[in-house]
């Protein structure tokens, strides 16, 4: 691929929807770890395919444009993949099938590499793993912005662009908490602690019963504070 893309740049870029489809098929497809690191290679050598061409210095405007596209298109897809494997080797932890760090090989246990994740692979899937849960489709605007404002989609920017998002997250976050009245705070902090205590000794029934009544009458304390609300302001 290397050789056709230094040869023949445009008929490189003609093979690479062909390599994002089939990278995308094979991840949707994937019922286990082996088959999404197989997804995510895939991705990956469509992602480095896709950003050689992109170099290319004799490659013009339209072909650069589309081989960025197909970058941002291969990383998305890998990173998705990434996620996956994150996802599973959080999941065999609490299963107890991957062992917790420094006690997974000396109890006989799975590591991250035996799901196809080296360290510091596990420890950047985690940061777009929480990002996408913070924000759903972070990575895709991420991209797509980059692309709209004439930049490279590279893994470099992904990750420098990441540790950013998260930051505005926890000024919104503590914007929303500084606005917060005190009194709210110490009644959630007041509730939180007891219900702590009367959960401690309680078994798995005895809790789902307790957060269903709790549900129901928060339920119903919300529905007095609306009607309350609604009737100070009609007397108003």
């Amino acid at each position: 691929m290397h050789d056709l893309i230094v040869a023949q740049p445009a008929a490189a870029a003609e093979t690479l929807p062909a390599l994002i489809d089939a990278a995308v098929k094979a991840l949707a497809a994937a019922k286990c770890a082996a088959e999404v690191m197989t997804a995510r290679d895939m991705a990956a050598s469509a992602y480095d395919a896709a950003a050689r061409l992109a170099r290319l210095k004799r490659a013009g405007e339209e072909l650069v444009a589309n081989a960025r596209h197909a970058q941002a298109a291969a990383l998305e897809i890998e990173t998705q993949a990434q996620m996956r494997l994150a996802a599973e080797y959080a999941a065999g932890q609490t299963r107890g099938e991957i062992g917790t760090r420094g006690r997974g090989r000396s109890a006989g246990k799975l590591s991250a590499a035996d799901v196809g994740l080296e360290r510091y692979e596990l420890f950047r899937a985690k940061l777009i793993l929480d990002a996408e849960a913070r924000e759903p489709g972070i990575v895709h605007r991420i991209l797509a912005a980059a692309l709209a404002q004439g930049q490279e989609p590279s893994k470099v920017l992904l990750r420098r662009a990441l540790p950013a998002a998260a930051g505005r997250h926890r000024s919104r976050k503590a914007a929303a908490a500084a606005s917060t009245p005190a009194a709210v705070v110490r009644c959630r902090a007041a509730v939180r602690k007891a219900i702590q205590r009367q959960c401690n000794g309680m078994s798995e029934a005895e809790l789902l019963v307790l957060f269903g009544e709790l549900d129901a009458e928060l339920r119903r304390l919300k529905a007095a504070a609306i009607a309350a609300a609604a009737k100070a302001n009609a007397a108003h």
